[in-house]
């Protein structure tokens, strides 16, 4: 359910633009797309990762910062409808005999509105002989710290650079699960009622163990003029 403490905090911008593009509360069929936001959101998603050319412009200088800026190898993980930009930055390969162990930052950009998050993942990749190795994410990591730290804030900082006015939507806001969405490029058995669904993408097993502050980012959202009640206050001489 949504919620988040009202007096400190304004979250609504998020709600809003998740109201604008999605139906709440209507299910996926023709009614759904009737909605004029969600035509809207196709027209984007058309214009900002389906026009080559477009996409190109808009995202491959982001990637060369992000490359340069962190020094590490960055990949594309822009997948099917999601009304995302995502890459994926490697910080860290090992291997051992059969088994590979990844350290990665993920890094997703709705084209919804002005709204990113990143999400550090420890992952293994275990060749068996068969054509794909077996996949596993061992945790995942939700704010700067131990060996994601310094990147992950690097990353924030270049994200916050090329697109202004973006702000860290928290972990604990994505995994905020809204009555009646339900968002239309995941399966009708899929739940895809998620915020992060929403603004971003389904890549995220929100049943994976976290490290790390699941609240970071939250004081970007404080209301303008907000002061903690019991707190001192010094005004200045008249």
């Amino acid at each position: 359910m949504f919620s988040f403490h009202p007096d400190k905090f304004d979250f609504w911008p998020v709600y809003d633009c998740i109201k604008r593009f999605y139906p709440l509360g209507i299910p996926r069929g023709s009614l759904y797309k009737d909605y004029a936001g969600f035509k809207e959101a196709v027209a984007l998603w058309e214009s900002e990762i389906v026009n080559a050319d477009r996409c190109e412009a808009r995202w491959a200088p982001f990637v060369n910062e992000v490359t340069l800026g962190l020094g590490k190898p960055v990949f594309g993980r822009t997948y099917g409808q999601a009304p995302c930009y995502s890459i994926a930055v490697e910080l860290e390969r090992k291997v051992l005999e059969n088994i590979t162990r990844i350290r990665e930052l993920q890094c997703f950009v709705s084209i919804l509105g002005p709204f990113y998050t990143v999400i550090g993942i420890d992952r293994n990749e275990i060749q068996t002989g068969e054509r794909h190795p077996v996949r596993s994410t061992n945790y995942m990591v939700v704010s700067p710290q131990h060996e994601y730290e310094d990147s992950f804030r690097k990353l924030c900082d270049i994200v916050e650079d090329r697109f202004k006015g973006y702000r860290f939507v928290p972990y604990r806001i994505c995994t905020t699960a809204i009555e009646g969405l339900r968002v239309w490029y995941m399966d009708e058995d899929e739940p895809g009622n998620r915020i992060f669904h929403a603004l971003f993408t389904y890549q995220i097993d929100f049943n994976i163990q976290t490290l790390g502050a699941e609240t970071y980012g939250a004081d970007a959202w404080i209301k303008e003029g907000y002061v903690q009640k019991g707190s001192w206050v010094a005004n200045p001489p008249l």
